[in-house]
């Protein structure tokens, strides 16, 4: 299903090449192949030609507004300079973002799938060292993987079944090879998996199975920390930019009005001031560009049990619009800055200036960021909590069965053991092996209908496509016999457990690396802005 911002854009596109082509009209418009090829992954229903056209169409029309505006400031005897720089600056702007959108739009696309190539592996890997039968492994990883990969997988079974392919083994390299320029390691686990088949011995046959895993990881690894290393430069970039050389400017200001300079002007700070976030917004944006894919970040969707209603937020008990919300607290503070901003002279408020309008937007911002960010993050962290309990459920699910405990035993006995000595389990994973364990023994279920069954199972609520799959094992190993499901379960744990070493080792190093610009904004960058409002006090009583 298509985003509606990929909808405004082909509107936008369309309408546009509909209605102002003639303003390009003897031009000859080019593209590269890059966007050619941006186009084609994302199945935008535009061409690079419209595009292209696009962005040239809307460029001129700013500069046609630039210049009318310009010439009306120069006929009233206005500063025209600054809107005509704006104006010419924002014409650049848009023909820069509008191809690059697509671009940007199938690099996020196949960054989110090659996020999931670590799961996909490990999805094909553990039913393959239950059963060496490569066209169910891709099957089943097609079913429970997610993204564009997974589409692929799924392609790739229909091509099979087809004709098109003699086999799945001959299709895995032509995945490998797609996906290969985006992550290196995807393409050898492709072949591991593949030679895997034509390994006499089954110890050969288990080590390249391992192999497979452990090349993907490694090359996700490796490419996290060059990135790391290349964020070095950028840092240092953004932290000048974005906080020091603004710093020095607020800093100086009372200095430079103290001199009788025009530069302290207002318009002409509030220019600078835009100028340098610009700058530091493009080139943040071109540089979180080239960040390597690492792993899928946990997808919470707007109806998931237990969130508010959309746009709103629990306050007293009662459902209120965010928006409504954070705008209200904006004003209300801001309202302290009234008298001074309409030029009554009252000592209270003069005093306070300006510093209620800050503090209000501030305000505002913080309860609408916090308010629609705060519950996800609390449901993506239980679901995070609950995913690493699950791995050491299955550990010691898979330990009991294989000491010979039934299944119903090996349930409660797990579900115990992961509850508080109070009873309340310290995560969802307690209440599954629970409630699987009263539909089986109440209700009369199967084991798959007990933990999958859509309005019954255990699993109904829970939304995390790794603790789906780590059970969907579980039941399809339980099919074959006790010591498959717990040979299955301690496989894929040990599989998955790896995958998430990784994933922390990596969120580590790049927290380590971000942590000196937290700092300057939260401590370094207002104590400097205190003390310019300080100097700038000084300037004026000595002065006035």
């Amino acid at each position: 299903m298509k985003s509606r911002q990929n909808n405004k854009f082909e509107k936008l596109c369309t309408s546009m090449n509909k209605h102002f082509s003639w303003m390009l009209k003897g031009l000859t418009v080019e593209w590269d192949k890059d966007l050619e090829n941006a186009v084609t992954f994302t199945r935008l229903k535009v061409d690079a030609r419209e595009i292209i056209s696009t962005a040239w169409i809307c460029a001129l029309w700013v500069i046609l507004a630039t210049l009318l505006l310009s010439g009306t400031m120069i006929y009233y005897g206005g500063d025209f300079i600054t809107p005509l720089v704006a104006g010419l600056i924002l014409a650049l702007l848009i023909l820069y973002y509008i191809p690059l959108y697509p671009k940007r739009l199938a690099s996020s696309k196949k960054m989110k799938a090659v996020g999931g190539a670590p799961e996909i592996v490990a999805y094909m890997i553990i039913p393959l060292k239950q059963n060496p039968n490569l066209e169910e492994a891709v099957k089943f990883a097609a079913e429970h993987g997610e993204g564009e990969m997974a589409d692929d997988l799924k392609r790739a079974l229909k091509d099979v079944w087809a004709g098109g392919y003699t086999g799945i083994g001959e299709a895995l390299p032509v995945l490998g090879r797609k996906w290969g320029g985006e992550i290196k390691g995807f393409e050898d686990a492709m072949y591991a998996i593949r030679t895997s088949q034509i390994e006499k011995s089954e110890t050969r046959r288990l080590n390249t199975l391992d192999r497979a895993l452990e090349s993907i990881l490694d090359s996700i690894q490796k490419k996290f920390e060059m990135f790391i290393g290349y964020l070095r430069i950028p840092t240092m970039v953004l932290f000048m930019g974005g906080a020091i050389f603004p710093l020095v400017i607020i800093t100086l200001i009372p200095l430079i009005s103290f001199l009788g300079m025009g530069f302290g002007t207002p318009s002409n700070i509030f220019m600078v001031l835009i100028a340098i976030v610009a700058g530091v917004f493009i080139y943040s944006d071109y540089t979180l560009d080239k960040r390597p894919a690492s792993f899928s970040p946990i997808e919470i969707p707007d109806d998931y049990p237990g969130l508010p209603p959309k746009g709103k937020i629990k306050l007293l008990g009662k459902y209120v619009s965010v928006r409504w919300l954070s705008v209200s607290a904006a004003l209300l503070i801001s309202l302290l800055s009234l008298p001074y901003l309409t030029g009554y002279s009252l000592p209270l408020f003069n005093e306070i200036n300006t510093l209620a309008v800050i503090i209000g937007v501030s305000a505002g911002l913080w309860i609408f960021f916090h308010g629609t960010s705060k519950p996800k993050k609390e449901i993506r962290d239980a679901i995070s909590d609950t995913e690493n309990d699950t791995i050491e459920a299955a550990f010691q699910l898979g330990n009991r069965l294989m000491s010979g405990m039934a299944a119903e035993d090996a349930f409660i006995r797990v579900g115990n053991m992961m509850s508080e000595p109070g009873g309340e389990g310290k995560s969802q994973i307690s209440g599954i092996f629970k409630k699987g364990v009263r539909n089986i023994r109440y209700m009369n279920m199967t084991l798959e209908d007990a933990l999958f069954d859509p309005d019954k199972g255990a699993l109904k609520d829970i939304h995390s496509g790794m603790i789906r799959s780590i059970f969907k094992i579980f039941t399809i190993s339980m099919k074959k016999s006790i010591r498959a499901a717990s040979d299955a379960l301690i496989t894929g744990a040990n599989h998955i457990r790896e995958i998430k070493r990784v994933e922390d080792r990596l969120k580590e190093k790049i927290s380590y690396t971000m942590s000196m610009m937290k700092m300057t904004a939260t401590v370094i960058s207002p104590a400097i802005c205190a003390l310019t409002v300080y100097i700038a006090e000084i300037f004026r009583k000595n002065v006035y």
